[in-house]
């Protein structure tokens, strides 16, 4: 059920925006999300490492109950995964225009809505990397159910996002969604945190 559910989510947000990319931008639009696609299958896997090595590693801490190696295990990996993902969003910010020109022609419609989404959908992968590793951090700490509804949670939201925001800001508020998304799915993670600790945490326990 779990998976059949977040594959529905990811079937309806891709169905809602290839609607909103054409109406708002065409054929040039769905060029340019083309090489959205690309552009998160390579940055996705920075966010995928470090979620599977956490995944792999705090299991074994949790299991034996060293609580503190485990969070300090947590630490290390978000610290390296954030450093990597700055990297990323910095290096991607400054050749946005060199990359967008690997792929259409310099000052094409298609190359403008292609700058615009590196320089705003980059942003994502700060929020994705905090996330994922929460994520991952319940996962071994067997809080499954939490841990499946927030991976639905971002999908849910930009499907929605991409319909007011696309009216606002045309294509460019079809990328600002995905941005919008990742940092609603954190701050839910916080609230989350907040609500189960009554105080502000300084671990996930």
């Amino acid at each position: 059920p779990v998976f059949f559910t977040f594959n529905m989510s990811l079937a309806i947000r891709g169905l809602a925006l290839n609607y909103v990319v054409t109406f708002a931008a065409g054929t040039s639009g769905m060029a340019a999300l083309i090489v959205f696609n690309i552009y998160v299958c390579f940055t996705g896997a920075i966010s995928h490492g470090t979620g599977g090595a956490i995944a792999c590693l705090g299991s074994i801490c949790y299991g034996e109950d060293s609580l503190e190696e485990f969070i300090d295990m947590i630490k290390f990996a978000l610290k390296n995964a954030l450093l990597m993902a700055a990297v990323c969003v910095l290096g991607t910010f400054l050749i946005s225009k060199n990359l967008s020109m690997a792929f259409f022609d310099y000052g094409s419609q298609t190359y403008e809505i292609t700058v615009s989404m590196f320089r705003i959908c980059c942003w994502t992968l700060i929020f994705e990397q905090v996330t994922k590793s929460i994520l991952s951090a319940y996962m071994c700490q067997n809080e499954i159910m939490l841990s499946n509804s927030l991976t639905l949670f971002p999908n849910i939201v930009t499907a929605i996002l991409f319909f007011p925001l696309s009216l606002i800001w045309g294509i460019n508020g079809v990328w600002m969604s995905f941005l919008a998304a990742s940092f609603l799915t954190l701050m839910l993670i916080f609230v989350i945190v907040l609500i189960r600790n009554k105080r502000i945490p300084r671990c996930l326990h």
